[in-house]
């Protein structure tokens, strides 16, 4: 990870580094790199990079936060074996707050019946008109891969990305 650094170039726009064993610590040093680079990322692939735990994954959680943020395609597929689900569930409020993401290829079981309770808050919140003006509605397509994500949980964000606001509020 030390020798791509210095070599990517300041427009760095895609990243795709699905399935090369990346562990905490280069997951570490990369969201490093994503920090510094976020305002023209508008792609990340990181699938498959197994040995990624609560740890590593929290870093990314935090560069998706970021109000630079312009990421459009995330693609974190086959990550989660070794994640725990707090992490998880800061990815889901990540995307809730993340007003620009419109692909998002993610799976996981690590939400359980208490979890999927604070998510339906984040992604379906009707309690008043700001709350319902405040989602996000970016999302063009939800990969539910190997049907990982719960369905109840899936339909939150399908609902979520076609709810007509106006009709919410109504």
């Amino acid at each position: 990870m030390h020798a791509i650094a210095p070599q990517l170039p300041s427009t760095l726009e895609e990243l795709h580094l699905h399935y090369n064993h990346i562990a905490d610590r280069g997951a570490t040093l990369l969201v490093n790199l994503l920090t510094s680079k976020v305002d023209n990322m508008r792609k990340l692939d990181i699938s498959g990079n197994y040995s990624i735990t609560s740890n590593g994954m929290r870093g990314f959680v935090d560069v998706i936060q970021l109000p630079a943020s312009k990421f459009i395609d995330l693609r974190l597929l086959d990550l989660f074996s070794r994640v725990d689900e707090d992490v998880v569930i800061g990815l889901i409020m990540a995307m809730a707050n993340n007003t620009t993401i419109k692909i998002l290829e993610f799976d996981s079981t690590k939400v359980s019946e208490s979890g999927r309770n604070v998510t339906t808050k984040i992604l379906c919140d009707t309690s008043s008109i700001a709350s319902i003006c405040n989602l996000n509605h970016t999302w063009q397509s939800i990969v539910n891969s190997h049907n990982m994500i719960p369905q109840d949980l899936l339909s939150l964000l399908v609902i979520s990305n076609n709810m007509n606001k106006a009709a919410v509020i109504r």
